[in-house]
């Protein structure tokens, strides 16, 4: 049966707290919300004073490395992230698997409930797969097999674990998407997907085979650091660090490219595209990706940047960027936590961007690009906030039906 529960705040369309809000629940969650006169017919709960929120979106994770948690020296750029991640042994699978499950449960008791995840690891992903079935975990969400290789052999054996993990697991050769569409124990639809890296770190033979392989959605770091303009001319920090670790190629699809020309060649087929990162993206290239990708959405992982020694400088362009803006963490070994909630506050202490852009790319702006039903999205109180971004720092999230007893 139906009921109403009254809150004291809410989060309305634009991003701004509107007193007043009402949620029609049944057993399963909220089916309707909105603001003053609620529906009339049904019984009434009042929900704790506080603030409610709908679920969060982290739009950029890599959940794989939460085992990696504080044993990072960080402000060495990704390339001696990279570096020193490789010299890390990894720990048995149950390890990796019980440490993200630790971030991911941390930020739902923070109010995300939906993650774009990724991983170049099938073994990870498939028992990460399984350990969806077991009680008490939840997990809603994109999943990504990324694909690394930028230089022959490492791109083939690559391409061949690709193959084999999209035949022997999705076991749609024929549908030519890359996508699994089988509803996780939660309702929430779950996809899983094949992206590249990125520009500097899949090859066009990675590129090409990606793009015939899945039309729907790709993930992609771009212009995480600046040495990625240069590396079609093979110059720069990019460049060199491929060599340092043997994976740099002089490929010949770089001639006369730049990062515009070269996404727009191998991007254009994806029904969406998240960039992620573009901290080195100004307004003029933002604008060519608009015209060029307009099916791009941006995606900002400040913390992560921070640990990693980036100052991002382009806040005025993403601000009037074409593009839809989302958050992510990036991963819990660059970043404290995999929580949504407290990325906006992170970003909020730089005062650089408003509040009500930063909650509407974490909620409504999310829903609409990921696709994500109003039906599927949970609602969360904190308890003893105030319509004050500020005063969630540190409050837990209540799913609102379980604030009154469900």
């Amino acid at each position: 049966m139906a009921y109403v529960l009254q809150g004291r705040w809410g989060l309305n369309r634009e991003g701004a707290f509107q007193d007043d809000p009402w949620f029609l629940a049944e057993k399963a969650g909220v089916v309707e919300s909105g603001f003053g006169r609620p529906p009339q017919g049904h019984r009434i709960r009042k929900l704790p004073d506080g603030v409610v929120l709908p679920g969060l979106v982290n739009s950029h994770t890599h959940t794989e490395l939460s085992y990696l948690k504080d044993k990072g020296a960080g402000q060495n750029g990704v390339h001696g992230f990279a570096l020193g991640m490789m010299k890390e042994p990894q720990p048995e699978m149950p390890r990796v698997l019980e440490a993200a499950r630790a971030e991911v449960e941390k930020a739902r008791q923070r109010g995300t409930f939906f993650f774009a995840d990724i991983s170049n690891n099938p073994d990870y992903m498939l028992s990460f797969q399984e350990g969806l079935q077991e009680p008490g975990f939840q997990f809603h969400g994109v999943r990504f097999l990324e694909l690394l290789g930028f230089r022959h052999p490492n791109d083939q054996r690559r391409l061949v674990m690709a193959q084999d993990f999209l035949k022997g697991f999705l076991k749609n050769e024929g549908k030519n998407e890359g996508t699994n569409k089988d509803k996780n124990e939660g309702g929430a639809l779950e996809g899983i997907y094949i992206t590249p890296h990125s520009i500097y770190g899949s090859s066009p033979d990675i590129l090409r085979f990606v793009q015939g392989a899945n039309h729907k959605i790709a993930s992609l770091h771009v212009l995480e650091d600046s040495g990625e303009i240069d590396v079609f001319s093979g110059t720069g920090p990019t460049a060199e660090f491929l060599r340092t670790i043997g994976q740099y190629a002089d490929h010949p699809e770089f001639a006369g490219q730049n990062i515009i020309s070269y996404l727009s060649q191998y991007c254009q087929g994806f029904e969406k595209l998240l960039l992620v990162h573009l901290c080195f993206a100004d307004q003029t290239t933002l604008g060519q990706i608009g015209s060029s990708l307009p099916q791009s959405a941006m995606v900002l992982c400040h913390r992560s940047n921070i640990f990693l020694g980036y100052r991002r400088s382009n806040w005025g362009a993403l601000a009037k960027s074409p593009l839809p803006l989302l958050l992510g963490t990036d991963s819990a070994a660059t970043c404290p936590d995999l929580s949504i909630l407290d990325e906006v506050l992170a970003l909020l202490a730089e005062g650089v961007l408003p509040a009500p852009l930063l909650l509407k790319a974490a909620t409504w702006t999310a829903y609409d690009y990921f696709g994500i039903l109003p039906q599927d999205v949970p609602w969360f109180v904190y308890p003893g906030s105030t319509p004050d971004v500020a005063s969630l720092a540190g409050v837990g999230a209540v799913n609102v039906v379980d604030a009154v007893g469900g």
